[in-house]
């Protein structure tokens, strides 16, 4: 496995980590102060659906001749996160948004190429998009809308012939299983229909339609200079139900539904619901943050950083600069020759963006350069995953307090560099009322030369005076190496 790129828990830490006045919990409202029906903000939220498509495979190999070696309808599940800002008009609303989705989509074991008793599967791992849109309210509370932009989609293909056959020269190489997996550009459109069940919580309904458009991918067989080319075109429909949560700009801990604390004796209110509320409270600027990720399939990840906050405090709005360095090592067998083959890897990163602040949550918005150095034991012509390369980067987080005793928190970045990726959510209760959250996590990570997807469980916000820890693990499954399981702890601090 390559590096955990995120610091999970690590920037949660800029408005939440250093809020330990007293012993108390505030106290919820039963009934939240009335609001305005109101869609503008930053929202994030989560989403599952179907999805369903064509993979049309032209023959390309030892030469063009149009001849089509499978047509072939998939489907399946999938299940993600977004992230966006939508600004009202009047009755108007336009929006942009990023979204992430898991992937069940695709079709196993069917016929393909006309010679040879060919069996081929295709699989789509994951969707990504960022769309723009625009929409009409019906009632203060219901939008009608229409989407659309980029989309990008990873795909993994394999085949195998069971019989002996030659077409054009071509041998069959019967026994031999030949492997492609690629990431590829589209674009999207789609419509949908979302309701405010209340001030920051939605409900939405969706359709949307992707085209990837012809693209020549190659095959890699498990024997030495064993490949093809091959021609695949692909289109995909879906549809996604979901959930969004808004969040607030600017108002008032009453207006939120929070009880005013004004007695002498301060709450220990996370810091995003305790802002500026006493003076004697601390002020940072910096966010200084370490971890390790260890697998059980043979790959070790360290990282450390920090967070500059150069104009305010990490609890105002306000630039801010990231640097980053890390490094680990990998193991995995090369389809090609089934030697064991060691990675190592560094890695660094330097991003400027800007911090959003709130009463009950805290955003990271960042971009910049990522600069990365990959080595292998052997050389692995399968594994494009090698040399040094600078590429550009971006990151997006948040943290989110529903209620004081509650967690949602997301984040996702992505490199240019070998098309690295990281995008994970997780949400949390507070059990025992000292604002240490226990809860479920998801997270899939990758590059051209691996994708994993995992499932586990957390505990974050483990306080050791002004350090915090943040442990979690679960069960993870890679492409290359099979499935195990992961752990991981990260320490921050602020200064």
């Amino acid at each position: 496995m390559k590096k955990l790129l995120g610091t999970t828990v690590a920037f949660a830490a800029l408005g939440f980590a250093a809020a330990a006045n007293a012993a108390d919990l505030p106290v919820y409202k039963a009934t939240p102060a009335p609001a305005a029906w109101d869609w503008t903000g930053v929202y994030f939220g989560g989403h599952v659906g179907y999805g369903w498509g064509n993979k049309k495979m032209f023959d390309i190999f030892p030469f063009p001749d149009g001849e089509v070696d499978a047509d072939k309808a998939i489907g399946g599940a999938l299940g993600g996160v977004q992230a966006g800002y939508r600004h009202q008009f009047g009755r108007l609303v336009v929006g942009i948004q990023g979204d992430y989705s898991w992937s069940g989509v695709g079709a196993g074991h069917f016929n393909c190429f006309t010679f040879g008793n060919q069996v081929c599967d295709a699989k789509t791992q994951w969707f990504s998009t960022l769309t723009g849109s625009i929409g009409g309210l019906i009632t203060p509370q219901a939008l009608l809308y229409v989407k659309g932009g980029g989309a990008a989609v990873r795909d993994e293909f394999s085949d195998l012939a069971l019989s002996a056959a030659t077409r054009a020269g071509v041998n069959s190489s019967p026994g031999v299983p030949f492997e492609a997996n690629e990431t590829r550009l589209g674009w999207t459109a789609g419509i949908g229909f979302e309701y405010l069940i209340t001030h920051n919580w939605s409900a939405f309904a969706e359709y949307d339609y992707m085209n990837f458009g012809d693209r020549t991918t190659t095959f890699v067989g498990q024997a030495p200079n064993a490949f093809f080319p091959e021609e695949i075109k692909q289109t995909m429909q879906m549809v996604k139900v979901g959930f969004n949560y808004k969040l607030d700009w600017g108002l008032p801990v009453t207006a939120l539904g929070y009880a005013d604390d004004t007695s002498p004796h301060k709450s220990s209110l996370p810091k995003a619901l305790n802002r500026n509320s006493a003076s004697d409270e601390p002020t940072y600027h910096v966010l200084a943050f370490s971890g390790v990720d260890v697998t059980s399939r043979n790959s070790v990840d360290g990282w450390m950083g920090a967070l500059y906050s150069p104009t305010t405090d990490l609890d105002s709005f306000g630039p801010r600069i990231y640097v980053f360095g890390g490094g680990g090592y990998y193991k995995y067998l090369s389809s090609q020759t089934g030697v064991q083959i060691k990675g190592n890897y560094e890695t660094g990163d330097i991003l400027g963006g800007w911090g959003l602040t709130g009463e009950n949550y805290a955003v990271n918005l960042l971009g910049g350069l990522n600069v990365e150095n990959q080595t292998l034991s052997q050389a692995d012509p399968t594994n494009s995953v090698v040399g040094t390369r600078v590429g550009g980067k971006i990151r997006a987080d948040a943290w989110i307090n529903p209620t004081a005793r509650t967690l949602i928190y997301e984040e996702g970045e992505y490199s240019t560099v070998f098309n690295t990726y990281y995008v994970a959510a997780k949400v949390g209760y507070d059990i025992f009322g000292n604002n240490m959250f226990f809860g479920p996590e998801v997270a899939a990570l990758g590059n051209d030369r691996f994708d994993q997807g995992r499932v586990g469980a957390h505990v974050t916000q483990v306080k050791f005076g002004k350090v915090q820890m943040d442990i979690s693990g679960g069960f993870m499954h890679d492409n290359t190496v099979g499935s195990g399981g992961y752990g991981k702890v990260e320490l921050s601090t602020q200064f």
